[in-house]
């Protein structure tokens, strides 16, 4: 919509240049109408017009006077004097000063809604090129700006500089900074430049990090239409996760809006959204889940022993727990990312099964990970496999008569059985295979057939009907060390652990 202020001493022609023109035909309206060149002043000293339409000859300021304000303040605004003198002397003044056009009077309608007509073109072609200039400034100025969002040294006349060339649009505009990474797709910056160029969208592009980032300007709220529509201006063939910031009409409040796309881009990563995540639809979530925040790390160290004493269950639901804190607590994604790699780095390192796992590959897999539950189901599988694979290994080392001895104390768990008797039934000795048992399974015979009595009970206690009675006697424990043992392996009594599994009533 374009405004249009009238300013014409003689009422009946003001008020019919304000109420008989077809101004809508043009998008247009008009928002001010003044008998003298100096109200009309007072009123564009705190407004702002597209199009002045003046009479020259009026008391209080005339148009010339009017025209020469409008020049050296507003050079933007496009004059267009209306007279009853056809005289070369008022011409020539006007075209000194600029005036976009001369209308005689008494006025046709027709004509002057032409010359109407032609100053919002030229208004158009105006913003358009203003658009382009001051969209190739910001570029320009985008690597200072992407230091000063980044927590870089910045220099401070060139973020002055930057900041007034974001004010100047901001005076037209509304903005809003969003953050995007593409998964699985090498983003060229300067074909995106390009895509940006010849689009209609006013965005200033920098590479914050991993993150691609960009600051849109706009003249209403942005939704997800728009974001939908930048995707495929952008040519993006894979998928994409964006946080959106909150919107600023003020350059000093571009910092506020970076740092609430990052938030909404985790917090999007976190709870598996869509395409992108508006910081104002989730903050009221935010601002609970930043009561409790905290930087939870991984143990490693817990899941080698798991896998190495074959707790696959335990270090699952391991997993899934931390899964659930990062999720609750609105952990950053970098720090998730990372403590994940390193933890399946280690785990393939010190569990020898580096040639499934190289560092390059672990890598690979993660720049692919588009949520929390995709990160889960890979921890899953990864867990799962470094797990077989170490059980594998261990067969191929275990020997002979070790294996008879694990297989003979099996098949007779109920009986209590130990390593010496066992030595005897297989006719060898029982220092051999006391140390032969410790260094094919890596720890003593007891305590690797107690914990697999605990795997086993634990089994027979997911009936929430099971009797611990019941249980001791198939696995060949006595229940003082039964309880002793369930406590110190599980960290909870057996009827705790049962009672987890009882089923809830309706």
């Amino acid at each position: 919509m374009f405004d249009i202020v009238i300013v014409e001493d003689k009422k009946v022609t003001r008020e019919g240049l304000v109420h008989l023109m077809d101004w809508a035909s043009l998008d247009a309206r008009v928002v001010g109408a003044f008998d003298s060149g100096q109200a009309a002043i007072e009123f564009l000293s705190r407004n702002k017009a597209h199009i002045v339409i003046t009479d020259i000859e009026m008391e209080n300021g005339t148009g010339m006077e009017l025209s020469a304000y409008i020049c050296e303040r507003m050079p933007q605004t496009k004059v267009i004097i209306i007279s009853a003198y056809e005289r070369f002397s008022y011409a020539h003044q006007a075209i000194q000063l600029g005036v976009f056009a001369y209308q005689l009077k008494p006025v046709d309608e027709k004509e002057l809604l032409d010359k109407v007509s032609n100053a919002i073109s030229q208004i158009r072609k105006d913003q358009e090129a203003h658009a382009l200039a001051s969209l190739l400034a910001l570029q320009e100025l985008s690597s200072t700006l992407e230091a000063y969002l980044m927590n870089r040294p910045v220099d401070y006349s060139l973020l002055q500089q930057a900041f007034e060339v974001l004010q100047s649009e901001l005076d037209h505009n509304i903005a809003a900074v969003f953050v995007l990474r593409g998964y699985g797709e090498h983003i060229s910056m300067r074909k995106l430049k390009e895509e940006v160029a010849n689009s209609d969208k006013k965005i200033m592009l920098m590479q914050c990090g991993a993150l691609l980032t960009g600051v849109i300007f706009y003249d209403k709220p942005l939704d997800s239409y728009y974001f939908e529509s930048l995707y495929k201006i952008f040519k993006f063939r894979k998928k994409v996760r964006i946080g959106a910031g909150i919107i600023v009409c003020d350059a000093n409040q571009i910092k506020e809006s970076y740092e609430s796309a990052l938030q909404a881009y985790r917090y999007g990563f976190l709870h598996n959204l869509g395409l992108v995540t508006f910081y104002e639809q989730i903050q009221n979530d935010l601002q609970l889940k930043r009561k409790s925040y905290k930087t939870i790390y991984l143990d490693c160290s817990y899941l080698i022993k798991c896998i190495e004493a074959e707790w696959d269950a335990e270090a699952l639901e391991y997993i899934e727990s931390m899964m659930v804190k990062w999720r609750d607590t609105n952990s950053s994604i970098t720090h998730m990312i990372n403590q994940c790699s390193e933890c399946v780095f280690r785990l393939s390192s010190e569990l020898s099964v580096m040639e499934n796992f190289t560092q390059e590959a672990i890598l690979a897999d993660f720049e692919l990970m588009t949520n929390l539950t995709e990160l889960k189901s890979y921890m899953l599988e990864v867990l799962g496999t470094i797990s077989n694979e170490v059980k594998k290994k261990q067969l191929q080392k275990i020997r002979p008569i070790v294996k008879l001895a694990l297989s003979y104390s099996v098949e007779h768990i109920e009986v209590g059985l130990n390593l010496k008797f066992i030595a005897s039934k297989l006719n060898t000795s029982y220092v051999y295979l006391s140390k032969a048992f410790k260094e094919d399974i890596h720890i003593g015979y007891t305590e690797y057939m107690n914990m697999y009595r605990i795997e086993l009970a634990k089994k027979h206690l997911a009936n929430p009907y099971a009797k611990v009675g019941d249980v001791c006697a198939r696995i060949g424990l006595e229940q003082k060390n039964f309880h002793f043992l369930f406590k110190k392996l599980t960290g909870m009594t057996p009827k705790e652990y049962q009672g987890k599994r009882l089923p809830v009533s309706g």
